[in-house]
């Protein structure tokens, strides 16, 4: 598996809005810490595209500009699990009540649309991609973008963005935690690893697995098992 290191990377929640309050996280995970009351400035939209964006999308949206910076690094990855489930409940309920559906709802709703509105925002026309994969989506967005690094890509933007489930849904919420997002521009022949790992050798991770993963992009901790995963650090 190619090895790879972390350039830069930035992450957001309504109560850790600014990086250093994130490294300081890392060091000491505390999830009641993710809660707040602060909304993504994401000053480099204009108002009119920022007004469209639900609280998920802006915050996936934030991270992503402060870990790419101006200019276009190639290609990108967006990671969630559920993606704008919010948006696309409040569809379904607008059905069942027999209401026309919004089209600009609608084209917002979809997996990808925080890819598109970010696509489309900086006019970059590099290789973008939206990635489910369960509780390990934040994984597989990397492990995409190892693939796209073998491929010969320089850089790749990983971001993943994650938000509790709406009703009626709320059930199947197994860490029922506040909007949070960050992102990491990976390049290739550095010290980090992911591999494929049997999923019963290794005991179960305390935290989420997109806010254990960037525990371990940031340096925080040596060593990730997940379900099917393993992430390592060789010095």
């Amino acid at each position: 598996m190619l090895l790879f290191r972390v350039s830069r990377w930035a992450a957001w929640s309504p109560g850790l809005p600014t990086q250093d309050r994130w490294q300081e996280w890392c060091q000491a995970p505390d999830l009641t810490a993710l809660a707040g009351d602060a909304v993504p400035a994401l000053t480099e939209l204009p108002a009119m595209t920022r007004r469209r964006l639900d609280p998920m999308g802006r915050a996936a949206l934030q991270v992503a500009f402060e870990a790419q910076g101006p200019a276009s690094t190639g290609p990108v990855v967006f990671a969630s699990r559920w993606g704008e489930i919010t948006r696309s409940v409040s569809l379904l309920r607008e059905l069942t009540q027999g209401e026309p559906l919004s089209p600009t709802a609608f084209s917002l709703s979809v997996h990808n649309a925080s890819s598109a509105v970010y696509s489309i925002a900086r006019n970059d026309t590099a290789n973008f991609a939206a990635i489910s994969a369960g509780p390990c989506s934040s994984a597989a967005g990397v492990c995409e973008a190892l693939g796209l690094l073998a491929d010969g890509a320089q850089r790749v933007l990983v971001v993943s963005v994650e938000a509790p489930l709406p009703a009626p849904y709320e059930p199947f919420e197994t860490h029922p935690l506040p909007i949070r997002a960050w992102a990491a521009l990976i390049e290739s022949g550095g010290n980090l690893r992911l591999e494929a790992a049997p999923a019963q050798a290794f005991p179960d991770e305390p935290l989420p697995s997109d806010l254990a993963v960037l525990r371990f992009l940031t340096g925080a901790t040596p060593m990730l098992h997940q379900p099917g995963w393993r992430w390592t650090r060789h010095e």
